[in-house]
């Protein structure tokens, strides 16, 4: 048999290589179409995927870390002032759920999971606000009773869980803490400071129901002192403004409305008064600062621990809520036990006053409604 090929079998040879060329650049074209399809799916999937987190944001969002959220500095924004109220936080109260029928306990620990709380909510608020405006300044009224105290009478010193100094350390670091992120999110902060009943270093209320010495007589003032000292780098700057008041009560102007503030223990209500709240006398001292000062658009107390807005003339008259739900002597004598809660309210520099919102701070402490009932049993 010859070696040599013909020219049929050459070209048939010719045919057979064409053929398997062709099938594989068949395969590799079905390869690829199968590819561009699997990607093609892979991308419309994405593409669900991004409208279903975008529809749902609202829910699911994380708050960003103080790293990433950086200055909100837009101008084409409508401009406005947060006012966040501080008071009544009552760091070192200690209540025993045995005393309280079940119903709540309190204590320091209990307290700094309150302040992470509201540490966490200003930071989400801010975080969803500032998408569709320009919060250009935080506010910090604190208006007292940040301590509890050891030695307003005699027993209270069994009602405690650490000594009013270890306390005053506790409380201003807490303070401290949640100055150093209002830094971090606002462009300015500003603080005013103003002293409580609790906060007082005597047994002897003084004038105001403050100090026996004086209205620096406590340690509200001392806290405000430290807290000068700790951010003297940012007064500086211009980025904090910090007040420490000598007096009982303090002003201060947001876009040309005029607040006036104190703690709330330096006029007397009525116990017989709605929910154990003066509200009657509240009135009637909010007036008579407008008269004594020569005017004032708002009035903001802390002490009753109940948070609420009113109406004042053409501004609005707003006290504060407290950290613990309640205390044994208004639980035994008004049968109160509320959500705890800090006042938030925002002013836009056209239209002033323009929405508040409480920020309730629950704790594992506060019984769900009805848990009383659940614990005695049926009969």
């Amino acid at each position: 048999m010859s070696d040599h090929k013909t020219l049929a079998e050459l070209a048939n040879e010719d045919e057979h290589q064409r053929r398997l060329r062709h099938e594989a650049e068949v395969a590799e074209l079905r390869s690829l179409n199968a590819e561009i399809k699997r990607r093609q799916s892979a991308i419309a999937a994405r593409e669900a995927y991004m409208q279903t987190i975008a529809a749902h944001a609202p829910m699911m969002a994380s708050v960003p870390t103080l790293e990433r959220v950086g200055r909100r500095t837009s101008k084409s924004k409508p401009v406005h002032t947060w006012g966040l109220m501080i008071s009544d936080m009552h760091m070192g109260q200690k209540t025993e759920a045995e005393s309280t029928g079940q119903l709540f306990t309190q204590s320091s620990e209990l307290c700094l999971q309150q302040i992470k709380t509201l540490t966490n909510k200003i930071e989400r608020l801010h975080w969803f606000a500032s998408k569709y405006k320009h919060i250009e300044r935080l506010w910090l009224p604190v208006l007292g009773d940040i301590v509890e105290g050891d030695g307003m009478r005699a027993s209270q010193h069994t009602k405690i869980d650490a000594l009013v100094t270890r306390q005053t350390v506790e409380a201003a670091k807490q303070l401290a803490s949640l100055i150093e992120v209002a830094l971090h999110l606002f462009p300015e902060v500003e603080v005013d400071m103003v002293g409580g009943n609790h906060d007082r270093t005597s047994q002897k209320a003084g004038d105001g129901g403050l100090g026996e010495l004086g209205y620096e007589d406590t340690y509200a003032w001392l806290m405000g002192a430290f807290l000068e000292w700790h951010f003297d780098k940012a007064i500086k700057s211009g980025r904090l403004k910090f007040t420490n008041w000598s007096s009982f009560f303090g002003g201060h102007v947001v876009y040309g409305r005029k607040f006036v503030f104190e703690h709330g223990c330096s006029f007397k209500t009525s116990s017989g008064s709605y929910g154990g709240i003066g509200w009657y006398p509240i009135q009637n001292a909010a007036g008579k600062y407008a008269q004594m000062l020569d005017g004032a658009d708002f009035v903001l107390f802390g002490h009753f621990h109940r948070a609420a807005v009113l109406p004042f003339g053409r501004g609005r008259q707003l006290l504060n809520g407290a950290f613990p739900p309640s205390t044994a002597w208004v639980q035994s004598s008004f049968k109160t036990v509320v959500m705890p809660e800090q006042m938030m309210f925002e002013m836009h520099p056209e239209h002033g006053f323009c929405g508040y919102q409480p920020i309730s701070l629950p704790h594992e402490g506060l019984a769900e409604p009805g848990a009383f009932w659940e614990r005695v049993g049926a009969s």
